[in-house]
């Protein structure tokens, strides 16, 4: 099963069976049941509470970021400017993690302008998860 022909073989058996369901004009769903997988990477964290809080999303990388000074004037500046009712979290993020982050968020944002909202819920979890992963600065 494991070779060349044991896949050919395979493909032909599965594109038969997918040839007679159409032709006895059969629905995926009539034939078939989608199982999901109950590990936590499907589901949103039982600890989720992103409501009524901030996430900033900054470069690690430009020297004003790396200042310890100016990280807490920052600090400083958003608790005076943010309604008392919001929490906020700051990830200083290097390129690979912000370049992760933004090619999800980017995806989240196009499928929901699209009304494409099962799609939207799958990055939204995964932005979830992307946040619930990077560190706190």
């Amino acid at each position: 099963m494991y070779s060349n022909i044991g896949a050919k073989s395979e493909i032909k058996r599965l594109t038969d069976f997918f040839i007679q369901k159409r032709e006895e004009e059969l629905l995926v769903e009539q034939f078939s049941e989608i199982s999901i997988d109950k590990g936590n990477s499907h589901e949103f964290p039982s600890d989720f509470q992103y409501s009524n809080q901030v996430s900033l999303i900054l470069p690690d990388w430009p020297q004003r970021f790396q200042n310890s000074e100016f990280k807490a004037y920052f600090k400083k500046s958003l608790e005076e400017h943010l309604p008392a009712q919001f929490k906020y979290n700051i990830f200083y993020l290097d390129v690979n993690k912000i370049s992760l982050f933004e090619d999800t968020f980017f995806n989240w944002l196009e499928t929901k302008k699209a009304y494409n909202y099962d799609q939207a819920d799958i990055y939204s979890l995964q932005l979830i998860q992307l946040l619930k992963g990077f560190k706190q600065g």
